[in-house]
């Protein structure tokens, strides 16, 4: 069963739209430069803040914490080491974008 609301699907329509709108916009008022011209051409730019808004945003990952203070040295040493992968593999992910 799919889900009620697609929320991926729904920005890029969204998205869609506003490109197609701001195409017919651009063709529609090329040589007019008044006022309502003006707030026409924006408002491709508002409904592509509205798909924005809507879709999904990854959420992000937190660094891993350290244990209490009475926590054996143990449990101190495996934090820092999730703390050194968690932070090359946010490195990693920086150089392949």
């Amino acid at each position: 069963m799919k889900p009620a609301f697609d929320a991926a699907r729904l920005a890029t329509e969204l998205r869609g739209t506003a490109h197609d709108l701001r195409l017919c916009l651009a063709e529609l008022l090329a040589e007019d430069r008044s006022l309502l011209a003006d707030l026409l051409c924006h408002f491709p730019t508002r409904i592509e803040e509205l798909a924005d808004g809507i879709a999904e945003r990854p959420i992000p990952e937190f660094t891993p914490g350290w244990p209490a203070r009475e926590a054996s040295a143990e449990m101190h040493f495996a934090a820092l080491l999730a703390r050194q992968r968690w932070w090359v593999n946010r490195h990693e992910v920086g150089r392949r974008a």
